[in-house]
C-alpha cells in the first residue's frame, strides 16, 4: 500500500523479526548497533493505521457518536483501521464513511498524516470529503452503535484533537477547514 507519511517518522527495518502477532498489535525486533560499536535489541510495535474523513455536506459538518461494548458514546469523524484488503487510505475513508454513515462523496482530500509514538509504526490519515452525492443507511459492525450528527465546526473541533490536532488548534471557522491545505509528506510502500 502506497502511503504519503510525514518526512520526520519511524518505520520498522526491514532486517527486523516479528515476534509476536495479536489481533490488532504486532511486535518487532532486531539487532541495533549502538554510537560505541556495540548491539542491543530494539523494538517497536505496528497495528494497521486509523483513517477518519472530516465530512462536509455543504452546510454542516458530518460527525459520529460511536459507542463501544467498552465505553460511552464518543463524538468523532467518521473511520477506522486500514484493512489488508483496502488499496491505499483512501480506500479506507471512503469505505468506512459508507459503513458508518451511509454516505458518498465526490470530492476527497488528504489533510493530515501523523505518527503519534514513534515506538509504533501508527499513521493516524485525515482526509477532507465534500460535494456529498448520495446517502443511504449505514452498515455498521456489531461491535459499535453509531448515530449520525450534523455539527458546526465549535463541535467539530474538539472532535478532531485526538486525529488533527494541528487543525482542531488552529482551525476558527468552517471555511478554515475546508480549505485546509493538502498534506505533504513523502511516499512509501508498506502495509
Amino acid at each position: 500500500m502506497k502511503k504519503i507519511i510525514p518526512k520526520a517518522h519511524s518505520l520498522i527495518p526491514d532486517n527486523a523479526k516479528r515476534v509476536f502477532k495479536g489481533e490488532i498489535f504486532e511486535v518487532h525486533q532486531w539487532q541495533q548497533e549502538l554510537f560505541d560499536g556495540s548491539f542491543a535489541t530494539f523494538e517497536q510495535l505496528k497495528r494497521p493505521d486509523t483513517v477518519v474523513a472530516i465530512l462536509y455536506d455543504g452546510h454542516d459538518f458530518v460527525v459520529v457518536a460511536d459507542e463501544q461494548p467498552d465505553r460511552p458514546p464518543i463524538l468523532k469523524p467518521p473511520g477506522g483501521r486500514a484493512e489488508p484488503d483496502d488499496r491505499d487510505w483512501l480506500e479506507t475513508a471512503q469505505r468506512e464513511v459508507r459503513e458508518e454513515t451511509g454516505m458518498v462523496f465526490d470530492t476527497w482530500r488528504l489533510v493530515s498524516v501523523r505518527q503519534p509514538d514513534y515506538k509504533n509504526e501508527w499513521f493516524i490519515v485525515v482526509y477532507l470529503a465534500t460535494e456529498l452525492i448520495s446517502e443511504s443507511d449505514a452498515a455498521t459492525d456489531k461491535g459499535e452503535k453509531i448515530s449520525i450528527r450534523k455539527v458546526g465546526v465549535t463541535e467539530l473541533l474538539p472532535a478532531l484533537t485526538g486525529y488533527a490536532p494541528d487543525i482542531a488548534k488552529q482551525a476558527e471557522t468552517a471555511e478554515d477547514v475546508i480549505h485546509w491545505p493538502s498534506f505533504r509528506g513523502v511516499e512509501v510502500d508498506r502495509y
